[in-house]
């Protein structure tokens, strides 16, 4: 970046990828100016340039050659992606583009260059195929209980089904012997309301042996998913080659179930209409809010996570009552992600630096926040709204007691594009 200043170069937009901590490209950064763009990979190593202006390649190919010439220049030894799978792997959205990319390999890089009706429209130099860089989870979205998850590119569609009814989906493994049943990969479906779901953790259900664990929580109810039951091709000849493929699928199931996210009615998916205006925030939805940060701050800091083992196992210091995080939990890259689900960046920040301390053994680690209330936020109703502007917003309710006296309670929110209406304060402030 300080070579673009000292030529007093512009750069006209500058993107890190800081939203999706299971994608390949985490913490990339992205810069363009008007004559080229730049990829820089987490330690600030530029991996690739793209030009599309008059710049010509290191054997003459310019902006608006055919690709005969580039042929001639080249030679036929190329990776041509063609429009069908440049649509696969996410880089153009309809074939009707006509738009086709040409890969050498020269060396240890790759010489890339993007022609439209067969005359190029850019050219650029990178460290990594277009296949590696441009491949995308398949996104499933379900509309009714208000979800997505990513299920991986190497899930052929033929393998698995998806199957949908009022309280969840099941997706199932489908043989490539069509004399034997199919096998259930995991299902995901609601639990019951927060309220239900915290009466029963409260009263015995963290200590039971389960058959499911919970994911996120959609419109204030709690979703929980859970695998197979029971290895049903372990042993069988005939389905001694579907058994070793279902085998390969399931182990992508911790990143599929990591993928879970809501689909907000905020609009966190801002991404599907990068034009959207900043959707509403009522006050019924503030509440819901208020509900899923209360759940998701004591996820981290009082159960550790979703994938646990006992506490006694995770006991880390007994004296300062410290527990390691769960395997899920077990980087403050992973508990940030987490957190910025429902919480505003900055403040995420400060949970992590205050509340997560590094053990002498290197692994991560936190004193159990056991901290109830004494609200009774069923019966909360809306007093005021303090603040109302386009993205923030400050609603104040009156919450009874245990013994019915009311209390001021003030939610804040802060609007944070391409993620949704965040959280502003630690949530001890309204438990």
């Amino acid at each position: 970046m300080t070579i673009l200043e000292e030529n007093d170069i512009e750069i006209i937009n500058e993107i890190e990828n800081t939203r999706d901590f299971n994608a390949w490209d985490w913490g990339n950064k992205y810069i363009w100016t008007e004559e080229v763009s730049l990829t820089f990979d987490k330690d600030l190593l530029l991996y690739a340039i793209s030009f599309d202006n008059d710049e010509p390649a290191p054997k003459g190919i310019k902006v608006g050659d055919d690709t005969e010439r580039l042929e001639k220049a080249y030679g036929q030894n190329y990776k041509l992606y063609d429009p069908e799978e440049l649509v696969r792997l996410g880089y153009i959205d309809s074939e009707d583009e006509k738009t086709e990319i040409y890969e050498f390999a020269i060396d240890d890089y790759y010489f890339q260059a993007s022609a439209t009706n067969h005359k190029i429209d850019s050219w650029g130099i990178t460290k990594y195929k277009l296949s590696e860089t441009m491949k995308k989870n398949k996104r499933y979205l379900n509309d009714q209980i208000g979800f997505e998850i990513e299920f991986p590119e190497s899930w052929d569609d033929a393998k698995y089904e998806v199957v949908e009814d009022v309280d969840g989906i099941k997706v199932n493994y489908l043989p490539q012997n069509r004399d034997i049943e199919k096998a259930r990969l995991f299902e995901l479906y609601i639990y019951g309301t927060v309220e239900e779901w915290n009466e029963w953790w409260n009263n015995g259900g963290e200590e039971e042996g389960l058959p499911f664990s919970k994911v996120g929580i959609c419109n204030a109810m709690v979703i929980v998913a859970s695998g197979p039951t029971e290895a049903i091709y372990q042993g069988r000849e005939e389905a001694a080659v579907d058994a070793r493929e279902y085998d390969e699928m399931m182990k992508d199931l911790d990143k599929i179930l990591d993928s879970f996210k809501p689909l907000s009615e905020q609009g966190m998916d801002r991404d599907m209409d990068p034009q959207a205006e900043v959707p509403p925030l009522t006050d019924e939805i503030a509440l819901q809010l208020r509900d899923e940060a209360i759940d998701v701050y004591f996820t981290v800091f009082s159960a550790g996570g979703n994938e646990c083992a006992s506490f006694d196992e995770r006991l880390a210091d007994e004296e300062f009552f410290q527990y390691y995080f769960c395997k899920d939990l077990n980087s403050r890259e992973k508990i940030s992600e987490y957190l910025e689900r429902i919480f505003t960046e900055s403040l995420v920040q400060e949970m992590v630096e205050s509340s997560v301390v590094e053990a002498q053994d290197g692994r991560l680690v936190y004193t159990i926040y056991e901290v109830g209330s004494l609200l009774n936020w069923d019966e909360a109703k809306l007093a005021e709204i303090s603040v109302n502007e386009t993205d923030r917003k400050e609603f104040v309710f009156r919450v009874p007691d245990v013994d019915e006296v009311m209390e001021s309670i003030t939610l804040r929110f802060l609007y944070e594009e391409n993620k949704g209406w965040r959280l502003k304060d630690h949530p001890v402030g309204y438990l």
